[in-house]
């Protein structure tokens, strides 16, 4: 058994302070294995869950609990803003890409309050929106990343790396607030050659969408923000065909 393994599952514990967890282990040729454990089992299950890594499984996590909120699919230039916010958890899942787990200080009252908190969350950060969702897994630390996309010349994984814990509350509240802020705030992340300025917009427009703006209101806010708007040519409706998939997207 890998010490370090051990390691990063028992701080990712200490750090969600969560009663249960469910595992999930999904093979692309067999069937997934679903568990819903205590963590002292969890920590008796690692040899388990490291043999089936080995066997080409990947291993996914999630606290049982609508406190929990998962954003998937972070980039690196999303972490200072992340920090403000205060994660429990940082994971490197694959080089420079990265999940943050936050346990927020109210628990939401029923799912879809839930969803509309990771929502916003995933919007203010620029994360997948499509992840954005209150039972979503996330990648557990200290196994491989079995995406074929990833192995390695030389036939490797890379490892799915804790890099920040904390037994800690984040400072985030709903509706863009920060806990101590009196004013709301709608704020996407700063622009950035290395961000997707398509998907920025997207997330806003969803974001906007699930706060109960009407698309005249997205079109405007689109229209101040967006740089991408700006340069597209008004023959081709950027905003309305942002907006329009956006609806698509959140159902609405």
């Amino acid at each position: 058994m890998i010490p370090s393994t051990i390691q990063a599952i028992t701080r990712t514990l200490e750090a969600l302070q969560a009663d249960e967890y469910i595992i999930r282990l999904i093979h692309q040729d067999k069937a997934p294995i679903n568990k819903l454990i205590d963590p002292a089992k969890l920590r008796q299950e690692i040899s388990f869950y490291q043999a089936k890594n080995y066997e080409g499984y990947n291993v996914y996590f999630r606290p049982v609990g609508y406190q929990f909120v998962l954003l998937d699919d972070l980039s690196r230039d999303a972490l200072p803003e992340l920090a403000k916010l205060m994660p429990c958890l940082l994971i490197e899942t694959s080089p420079k890409n990265y999940q943050a787990w936050l346990r927020l200080r109210n628990i939401p009252q029923g799912r879809e309050e839930a969803h509309l908190i990771c929502k916003e969350l995933a919007a203010l950060l620029s994360a997948d929106m499509g992840s954005a969702e209150p039972d979503h897994i996330g990648r557990l630390p200290g196994f491989t990343n079995r995406k074929p996309k990833h192995q390695k010349p030389n036939g490797l994984y890379p490892f799915v790396e804790l890099k920040k814990w904390q037994d800690r509350v984040s400072t985030f509240s709903p509706q863009g607030g920060i806990v101590g802020q009196s004013t709301p705030i709608i704020k996407p992340l700063p622009k950035s050659g290395t961000i997707d300025r398509s998907r920025e917009d997207f997330n806003l427009c969803c974001l906007l969408i699930n706060q109960g703006k009407s698309d005249e209101y997205i079109r405007q806010e689109l229209e101040l923000r967006s740089s991408k708007a700006k340069e597209v040519s008004r023959s081709f409706d950027y905003i309305g065909k942002t907006i329009r998939n956006a609806r698509i997207r959140t159902g609405q």
